[in-house]
């Protein structure tokens, strides 16, 4: 897999590797989640930022989801991910957030002095899925159904 371009912050989480098994496509949500660090401390830096694109794209291998595009701000973490149906998103971000803060947490103890209490991530996140039927286009097929031919 190639190594997608960094940004401002030189700190990029994947690209997608696809999700296909022998010709058939297994089906996918697209997500696009937000978290920030608690009090937009901007403390996702130096060796902190690679430390939590591994995290990240370790529970994201181990969970089975792909990573479509990824940024790490100093204070926020940007991710587009391709998540199965039957994972909720919800589980998915409280872990990412829980174990990164966690680990992240152990590994740095400079963190411990701007955080305590052991949350290093704002409470909630941000979510919105992705796809490439609009809105005004369902409204429509929706709209039509029972029209065309007594369905």
């Amino acid at each position: 897999m190639e190594n997608p371009p960094s940004n401002e912050s030189g700190v990029s989480i994947g690209t997608w590797s696809g999700n296909i098994i022998t010709r058939v496509i297994l089906p996918t949500i697209i997500n696009h989640i937000v978290w920030i660090t608690k009090y937009r401390k901007k403390i996702l830096i130096d060796d902190i930022a690679p430390r939590l694109r591994d995290v990240v794209r370790q529970i994201c291998s181990e969970e089975k989801i792909d990573i479509l595009k990824g940024a790490i701000g100093p204070d926020h973490v940007h991710i587009l991910l391709a998540i199965p149906p039957y994972i909720a998103v919800s589980r998915i971000v409280q872990h990412l957030k829980g174990e990164s803060s966690q680990k992240l947490q152990m590994e740095f103890p400079r963190l411990g002095k701007v955080f305590w209490g052991q949350h290093m991530w704002r409470i909630g996140y941000f979510c919105v899925t992705t796809g490439t039927v609009t809105e005004e286009t369902i409204k429509r097929y929706i709209a039509e159904q029972g029209k065309k031919g007594g369905r």
